[in-house]
């Protein structure tokens, strides 16, 4: 890691936020853009989570809104199925923690959270100890089938902040385009091919570009 220190300061900006929002089906959201949306889908190859920690304030700040009922509880606020698939894993879920850690992380000589031999994966039929539950060059992302199924009933995509470089994920957009449906493009400095492939192209900082292009979702 060549700046541990901005990555452990990292934090969901705007663009985040807008894209979390309508990952809830809830009527100040998704529902004011897209009136007869049944389902939103993030589909994202990053590994920082932000997107995750950006929906997770987003249900905590409408949990605060619902009413109570008489034993003082309120209603979680519900998101859509399979709204944010994430294409790849950690090592093991052993190392879940490391998130934990990363929020009380002060300098090299902080504790990490003890990984016991016991906690790591192992083969199902021998025993012996797994191989890291990664994807490599040329295997399989994670979610495959999920974001096939949601590619096919989509009649909108965002591209937001990707140069669409990897497959299969920079296959996406144009698959949806090729059923009929549009294509937005949000970027810094997009590439011919995918301005080419894009029915509305926005050019700048998307932490910048989502909020006013949907502003109904600020």
């Amino acid at each position: 890691m060549l700046y541990p220190d901005r990555a452990l300061e990292a934090k969901p900006n705007a663009a985040h936020e807008v894209v979390a929002k309508m990952s809830v089906p809830h009527v100040q959201f998704l529902k004011k853009v897209a009136p007869d949306a049944q389902s939103f889908h993030l589909i994202t190859q990053n590994i920082d989570r932000l997107s995750v920690d950006a929906l997770q304030a987003v249900v905590r700040t409408l949990a605060r809104e619902e009413p109570q009922d008489t034993a003082g509880a309120r209603n979680k606020p519900t998101v859509y199925k399979n709204s944010i698939l994430e294409m790849h894993a950690p090592l093991t879920p052993a190392l879940g923690a490391a998130d934990v850690d990363l929020q009380t992380y002060q300098d090299a000589g902080t504790k990490a959270t003890d990984i016991f031999e016991e906690q790591l994966p192992r083969c199902a039929k021998c025993g012996a100890l797994a191989r890291s539950g990664v994807v490599w060059f040329n295997e399989r992302p994670l979610y495959l089938d999920e974001i096939n199924s949601a590619m096919y009933k989509a009649d909108m995509c965002l591209v937001v902040g990707t140069s669409s470089q990897v497959r299969p994920a920079s296959t996406y957009a144009y698959r949806v385009r090729r059923r009929g449906g549009k294509v937005a493009l949000f970027n810094m400095d997009p590439s011919e091919k995918n301005v080419a492939g894009a029915d509305f192209v926005f050019k700048g900082p998307c932490e910048v570009l989502l909020p006013a292009v949907l502003p109904e979702l600020r």
